[in-house]
């Protein structure tokens, strides 16, 4: 049996925190959650996924948020 990969996680909200939470149970691979940033809002990640990038060189990040302001994911990453 293999050890559960790494992962840090950082959400708009308490919804796609649950999200992730079940996905991450429906794949083969096991990973073992170690820090959830849930600070509520899209704001904060967009302020520091400059630093989630840089922390990911230690341990992967899932980055997740919706697309309230934004006609589709594309538009999103260019901003």
């Amino acid at each position: 049996m293999t050890s559960p990969i790494p992962l840090n996680l950082a959400v708009e909200d308490a919804l796609t925190e649950s999200l992730f939470g079940k996905i991450l149970q429906t794949i083969p691979t096991t990973y073992a959650v170690r820090t959830i940033y849930n600070r509520g809002g899209y704001g904060y990640l967009k302020q520091n996924i400059n630093g989630f990038n840089n922390a990911a060189k230690g341990v992967p990040f899932l980055i997740g948020t919706d697309l309230d302001t934004y006609p589709c994911p594309p538009a999103l990453i260019e901003d």
